[in-house]
């Protein structure tokens, strides 16, 4: 897919499903979602082959441009155990950076919610301090947890 189409077919995703409330639990996949695209703090980038590397640099600068989150979208074949591999390598090699991923052989579904883009592989890289204080805040000012389940799968 062509790098504008993707990067705007990713923002409609997160638009409709992610930043979105969803009509059987009542709460929103990510509630602090629709913030990130108001303010602009976000990066889609598409993945270059020397992924390791890329993804290392974007955790080393994430916090120097002050983005909430940077999307990654790999466009050519990876594996699920791959792509889960750079990311616990990026994630030992830099604590203080969250590096999630999504893989289409993810169901992405949690309590009927559809967390997963499932039209290619995705890298999330965000600073952990901001998901540690966004999930305090869903912990402490919302039932969010109880709804959607165990707190420790998101960061």
């Amino acid at each position: 897919m062509e790098e504008e189409n993707r990067k705007s077919d990713i923002l409609k995703w997160v638009r409709t499903k992610i930043a979105k409330k969803h009509k059987k639990t009542g709460i929103t996949p990510c509630p602090f979602a629709s913030k990130a695209l108001k303010d602009k703090n976000y990066q889609i980038i598409q993945a270059k082959d020397n992924l390791s590397e890329q993804v290392n640099h974007l955790c080393d600068v994430i916090d120097i441009f002050k983005l909430d989150i940077i999307i990654l979208h790999i466009e050519y074949p990876i594996t699920l155990k791959k792509i889960e591999s750079v990311c616990r390598r990026a994630q030992k090699r830099k604590p203080d950076v969250a590096v999630l991923y999504d893989h289409p052989e993810n169901d992405g579904l949690i309590k009927g919610m559809q967390f997963s883009y499932q039209k290619c592989p995705l890298i999330m890289i965000q600073p952990m301090e901001k998901l540690k204080a966004a999930r305090r805040l869903l912990r402490e000012k919302t039932d969010y947890y109880q709804k959607v389940g165990n707190e420790d799968m998101f960061v």
